[in-house]
């Protein structure tokens, strides 16, 4: 089990990386983690990288595999960075 520190040193290397460009170990995680929860954690942390990422979440974001809750998480990054609103199709919208 991690300790709070392990965790944030992890968290903090994963921003880096994203920042310094070195996305696509991260991408891959999103595509491919079993756990839900995880893949959200990591596209809100790559939020946090600037729009640097977009095209690699859009890349994602076509991905039929991917699930609801995901592929929704991506879409709503993606508009926030882009500073735009989007209709989800199930009557939410989100907006920046």
């Amino acid at each position: 089990m991690l300790t709070e520190r392990a965790l944030n040193d992890a968290l903090a290397l994963l921003l880096l990386m994203t920042q310094a460009g070195a996305v696509q170990p991260v991408l891959d995680a999103i595509a491919e983690h079993p756990y839900v929860e995880v893949r959200i954690g990591l596209i809100k942390l790559m939020a946090l990288s600037g729009e640097d990422v977009i095209p690699g979440l859009q890349r994602l974001a076509v991905k039929p595999s991917l699930p609801a809750k995901v592929h929704s998480a991506i879409l709503e990054t993606v508009c926030k960075l882009m500073g735009q609103s989007i209709d989800s199709g199930n009557g939410h919208q989100y907006r920046t």
